[in-house]
């Protein structure tokens, strides 16, 4: 009987050690979706290639256009590609980049253009808008103020019964 009424007691323990725990960590998750910050973002580029001229030999570019996030923000979400002016230019893939935690800190996207290989012929060029939204996420520091605002509902082990200790 000593051992049911202990092994009872160890049960009821774990049990609301854990709905205390899972209490932390809803009032934790909570705190940081308040805490969150987001933010629209937008960056402009262009890649320009001079007319063949005279000698009608046309010219390539290369370039890129990239974003990266302010320290403690990451990029939400896909980002948006505008064709802004196009004359024989391309753009590539979006390329995110991402930190050592696995967050999405960066993207860049190629241009290039090339003008034709003719006397005299025009030039070309590509320009382009990437936008998104940037979204904050809490340093260590504020999630340790956030975890130690969050109330502590660790249950305390109940003392045994007095028929227990029989």
């Amino acid at each position: 009987m000593k051992m049911t009424i202990r092994f009872i007691v160890f049960i009821f323990t774990i049990t609301f050690s854990w709905l205390s725990l899972a209490a932390d960590d809803k009032c934790i998750n909570e705190k940081i979706t308040q805490s969150k910050r987001t933010e629209p973002f937008s960056r402009e580029g262009e890649v320009r290639c001079e007319g063949a001229g005279f000698s009608g030999n046309g010219n390539s570019n290369n370039a890129n256009v990239s974003f990266s996030a302010a320290p403690n923000y990451q990029i939400v979400g896909n980002i948006l590609i505008e064709d802004l002016s196009n004359n024989r230019g391309n753009y590539g893939s979006a390329e995110y980049i991402k930190d050592t935690t696995g967050r999405v800190t960066g993207v860049t996207v190629p241009i290039s253009c090339a003008s034709p290989n003719q006397t005299f012929g025009s030039g070309a060029w590509m320009k382009i808008r990437i936008s998104g939204t940037v979204e904050s996420f809490p340093t260590e520091e504020e999630l340790n103020n956030i975890r130690q605002s969050c109330p502590d509902n660790i249950v305390d082990t109940p003392s045994p019964t007095p028929e227990a200790s029989k």
